[in-house]
């Protein structure tokens, strides 16, 4: 007698089981497999793997991120080696006012490093910055990549124009992202999805050419003026997210014996009387001069550092001396002259800190 339908899917489905499951099992198997093997390379080999690539920028060694030629870990300037070659050295976390946006030679990191040896200090400085990322990047970063290089002192740049808004974007922990595996599949996906350095071209530098605007620069700065209106809940309700990004930090360096300093940079319209002026003018609602206390997230900030012991560096009184002429026209980050004057700030701060130490 034939089998009928039920019986024949019963006995296919019976046949399928064994190879399925045992699929599965190997599936899970191998995945176990390259989990431990990752975590072991991890330890042996240390690599930049394991922070999240899309919000790092998508960095791609030896790529070209804006024209600019990325190192062997996906960053700006010479490439960087496990091994210490100087006395001292310096891991600098920021956004893209610490990559940069003038040539490299001109970046304040850059010169700051030429500073310090001028003064006979064998040092040197990894500039670890990276565009569009903000406090829980530099959480991450410090983490995952910055404590590998063993530096003596973690220099955190903080814009603070932008980094109290930055972690605003998308973003949650998941469980997933606790295994190795789940960063290894995302570096991968990265190396086949970033622009390839073959096809990318520099772009000239110009120092006195706007990049924006003037419309599109003053919504901008509209949009992060809301922390500098006078008893500003949106300042307050921020640093509730971001100090304890700031305490773990401390932990992370205290753990394992590396100096923690912030650098706090104002962004354009703090120091700019001008632009402060413009801007009320263009957006009177948003931005009432009556109403604005433009100092206000450096003193927030300025006094729990302070609080804890965490050396800081405050450029906001430095740059108010001209303002206008240390940021590059229409574009909210530093000119050639501003990171000058930033890295000669920053050399004479550190020279201090490190005498009493």
């Amino acid at each position: 007698m034939q089998p009928n339908l039920k019986q024949r899917l019963t006995a296919w489905l019976y046949d399928w089981r064994k190879p399925c499951l045992a699929l599965c099992f190997g599936i899970i198997l191998g995945l176990l497999v390259l989990e431990i093997g990752l975590r072991v390379a991890r330890h042996f080999f240390p690599i930049d793997l394991y922070s999240d690539a899309n919000r790092m920028g998508g960095r791609r060694p030896g790529s070209l991120a804006g024209g600019i030629k990325l190192n062997n870990f996906g960053f700006r300037g010479t490439d960087f080696v496990i091994k210490r070659t100087h006395r001292f050295r310096i891991v600098a976390l920021g956004d893209s006012f610490a990559f940069g946006v003038v040539p490299y030679q001109y970046n304040y990191l850059t010169l700051l490093e030429q500073e310090l040896r001028s003064e006979g200090l064998d040092a040197e400085v990894l500039n670890m910055g990276v565009p569009s990322i903000g406090p829980d990047e530099y959480l991450l970063m410090l983490r995952h990549e910055a404590l590998m290089f063993h530096p003596d002192l973690v220099l955190v740049s903080f814009f603070i124009g932008n980094d109290f808004h930055e972690f605003l974007r998308p973003h949650s922990d998941q469980w997933f992202e606790w295994f190795y595996v789940y960063w290894f599949s995302k570096y991968l996906y990265t190396l086949s999805t970033s622009v390839n350095g073959s096809t990318a071209t520099a772009r000239a530098y110009r120092d006195s050419a706007p990049t924006f605007k003037e419309s599109k620069f003053f919504e901008i700065e509209k949009s992060r003026s809301v922390i500098f209106r006078k008893n500003s809940e949106i300042l307050r309700e921020r640093w509730k997210i971001i100090r304890p990004k700031i305490e773990a930090m401390a932990a992370l360096c205290r753990t394992n014996g590396v100096m923690l300093a912030f650098v706090l940079i104002p962004d354009q319209m703090q120091v700019d009387t001008k632009l402060q002026q413009q801007l009320s003018a263009e957006f009177p609602a948003a931005i009432p001069a009556s109403e604005m206390q433009w100092d206000a997230p450096n003193k927030v900030l300025g006094q729990y550092l302070s609080e804890t012991g965490i050396p800081f560096i405050d450029l906001l009184d430095t740059f108010k001396s001209d303002g206008a002429n240390y940021y590059k026209p229409l574009n909210t980050h530093w000119n050639i002259a501003g990171n000058n004057l930033a890295a000669g700030t920053i050399k004479a701060a550190l020279r201090d800190l490190l005498a009493k130490k």
